[in-house]
Formats: structure tokens, C-alpha cells, sequence
């Protein structure tokens, strides 16, 4: 039992001094940090007042600088650079107006060519109209002349009919309601109607493709007055 005893005391010192020991080594590592901290601290500090006194003296200078009175040679030199300055901003300026006129000059050059595009334009319309007036006056000539002898069972020829192109462009009735008017040609020119004229042998095919090619065009033609 002594000999129990004397171990179990033996245990609890040893335990004891473990946990001394670990404490004793914490405080150490702490300690380390903290004076590794503080040095850090110190150093930053340190360059921060270095900076300090380095903006300082620099001001100073400067200040000196501007309070000194300057010397001849420094003061032409002081002038040649405002002269130069100013010189620079003055062609600057130049440079700036001159590209400013340059792109106005090719901006009224582009809208004096899109000006006189659409004037031609208008002018060739306007010729267009007063040809297409003409041909179309011709044509209705032409085309009554035809349907005399289609409603009277003559055998007219392909190449005498009067198709209702202007250098190969639709003619298209105007004045009035344009509308109407172009519906009244979509019957003139329906294949029902051409399918009960007589042709001569050989040309029936041939005149009712190129009538399925008017009476599409014509139909194109009312969708866009649609």
C-alpha cells in the first residue's frame, strides 16, 4: 500500500511537471511572437518617419525653389517654355480646327453627291413616267386592236401580241386609284381568260407561259399597293 501510495504521488508530480513545463514553453513562444510583433511595428515606424522627412524636405525645396528669385539665364529659360507651351496649344488648336473643317467639307461633299443622286434619280423617274405614259398609251392602242380579233376567234401569233413590257420592265396603269386599276389588268391577264383565245399551232404553250409570267408580275405588283 506504501509502495502504491509513493507511486501515485510520483505520477501526479511528474503530471505537474509537464503542465509547467508546457506552460513555461507557450510563454516563451508568445513572448518570441510578441517581440517579433514589436520589432515590426518599430521598423514600420521607422519608415514611415523616413517618408515623412523625405516629403518634408522635398516641400521645403521646393518651396525654396519657388521663393529664390531666378537668374537671367532661368528666367529666358522659364519663358522659352511658356513660350513653347503656348506655341504647342496654338497648333494644337490649328490641328484641331483644320480636321473639324476637313470633315465638315467631306461631310457636305457626301451630302451634296447623295443630293444630286437623288435629284438624277428623280429626274430619271420622271422620264420613266413620261415614257411609260407614252408606252402605255401605245400599248392600250395596240392591245384593243388584239382583243377585236382574240374575242373574234382570230388566230393571232405569238409575236403579235402586245405584252405589256417597256424595256423589259411591267407597265403598270396609273392615275386614279393605281389599286383598281392594276386589279382590272390582273383580269385582262388571267390564264382563264387567255386559255379561251385561239393561237395558231404551235404558239398555245408558249403564249400561256409568258402570260403566267405577266399575271405574276402584275400580282407582285398589286401586293405592293396591297
Amino acid at each position: 500500500a506504501e509502495r502504491e501510495s509513493a507511486a501515485q504521488s510520483d505520477a501526479v508530480k511528474r503530471e505537474r511537471l509537464q503542465k509547467e513545463f508546457e506552460v513555461y514553453e507557450k510563454s516563451e513562444e508568445e513572448m518570441r511572437a510578441d517581440q517579433a510583433r514589436k520589432k515590426r511595428e518599430k521598423m514600420d515606424a521607422e519608415e514611415q518617419e523616413r517618408e515623412r522627412i523625405k516629403r518634408e524636405r522635398a516641400e521645403q525645396r521646393r518651396k525654396e525653389e519657388r521663393e529664390r528669385p531666378m537668374t537671367e539665364k532661368e528666367r529666358k529659360e522659364e519663358e522659352k517654355k511658356e513660350w513653347l507651351k503656348s506655341e504647342k496649344m496654338r497648333k494644337d488648336k490649328e490641328a484641331r480646327e483644320k480636321a473639324e473643317r476637313e470633315e465638315e467639307e467631306r461631310e457636305r461633299e457626301a451630302r451634296d453627291k447623295r443630293d444630286k443622286a437623288m435629284k438624277e434619280e428623280r429626274e430619271r423617274e420622271k422620264l420613266r413616267r413620261v415614257e411609260d405614259t407614252a408606252a402605255l398609251k401605245v400599248h392600250e392602242e395596240r392591245y384593243s386592236a388584239f382583243e377585236v380579233k382574240a374575242k373574234a376567234k382570230v388566230a393571232v401569233p405569238f409575236d403579235e401580241i402586245p405584252w405589256p413590257f417597256s424595256n423589259d420592265r411591267l407597265l403598270l396603269p396609273t392615275g386614279g386609284d393605281t389599286r383598281k386599276n392594276i386589279k382590272l389588268w390582273s383580269r385582262r391577264w388571267h390564264p382563264d381568260t387567255w386559255a379561251k383565245y385561239e393561237f395558231p399551232e404551235g404558239d398555245r404553250s408558249k403564249v400561256m407561259d409568258r402570260v403566267l409570267e405577266v399575271s405574276k408580275d402584275i400580282n407582285n405588283a398589286l401586293a405592293k399597293y396591297g
